[in-house]
């Protein structure tokens, strides 16, 4: 068995009555710290690897504003999660060394946010 990777995208269930949009502001802010405008719907797919099939939505916006690391690691949205910015180098290394999570690498490339990490092998 592999190793778990390190990093991921900001991402979670949505709240009672919660829309997309909202629940993708919400876990950014909670579990990266920063606040998001502008988000537009980039790929939605059906999960079905789990007990209760469920939908996952990918959005690109705009970072509008940060907070404190020390701020964020108390929201209620944060898991125990800290959150690192990356140069396109360093981005790439994560992947190539599975530290970045594969499905999330998978979807990006997919819907052609980030071209493909040359030596990199699906998983």
């Amino acid at each position: 068995m592999g190793k778990k990777a390190k990093y991921k995208l900001p991402g979670g269930h949505n709240a009672s009555g919660e829309t997309p949009f909202d629940t993708a502001m919400r876990e950014t802010l909670g579990e990266a710290g920063v606040t998001v405008t502008n988000l537009k719907l980039v790929d939605k797919w059906e999960h079905k690897n789990t007990k209760t099939p469920h939908w996952k939505c990918l959005f690109v916006g705009e970072l509008s504003e940060s907070r404190s690391m020390s701020l964020n690691s108390q929201n209620e949205e944060n898991e125990g999660e800290e959150s690192e910015f990356f140069t396109i180098g360093e981005f790439s290394n994560l992947v190539r060394e599975k530290k970045f999570l594969g499905d999330h690498y998978d979807q990006l490339v997919y819907t052609k946010l980030i071209e493909p990490i040359l030596e990199v092998v699906a998983t």
